[in-house]
Order: structure tokens, then C-alpha cells, then sequence
């Protein structure tokens, strides 16, 4: 999560933002997850699939992160 908070079309939210985003989505499509050995939290998808990230799908995870926040904060 801390690579998307670092870009730069994202530097207007926060952790909290994500947070409420990823928490009152309708459809339960993500959940956050914390590493326990490095204590960062990492975006998961909850389709019951485990893909490798490549580009595409970060960009296209980052566009749905996008459309819900701006969607949630106007």
C-alpha cells in the first residue's frame, strides 16, 4: 500500500481513505492485509484467486482504488 500512497496522482489520500474505501465497499472486493514481518499492509483482492502483479493489473487496481475514492471523497 505504500507504493500506491507514494504516487503522485494519489498524494491527496491517506491511509485512512484506503482504509474506508476498501472497508465499505458493497461488494467485498479487497481487504487489507498486514505483513507481520514487515508490518506494511497490502491491498488483497477477495476473488479467491492469487495471481502474480504485473503492471496491468496494478494500473487496473490502482483505477478501481481511484474511481472509489473519488466517488467517497467527491
Amino acid at each position: 500500500m505504500d507504493d500506491i500512497l507514494r504516487r503522485n496522482e494519489y498524494q491527496d489520500f491517506t491511509f485512512d481513505n484506503i482504509k474506508h474505501v476498501v472497508d465499505t465497499n458493497d461488494k467485498k472486493r479487497f481487504s487489507l492485509v498486514r505483513d507481520e514481518s514487515t508490518g506494511r499492509y497490502k491491498i488483497r483482492a477477495n476473488q479467491g484467486h492469487s495471481l502474480e502483479v504485473t503492471t496491468y493489473s496494478l494500473i487496473k487496481l490502482l483505477f478501481i482504488l481511484h474511481l472509489m475514492m473519488i466517488t467517497w471523497i467527491g
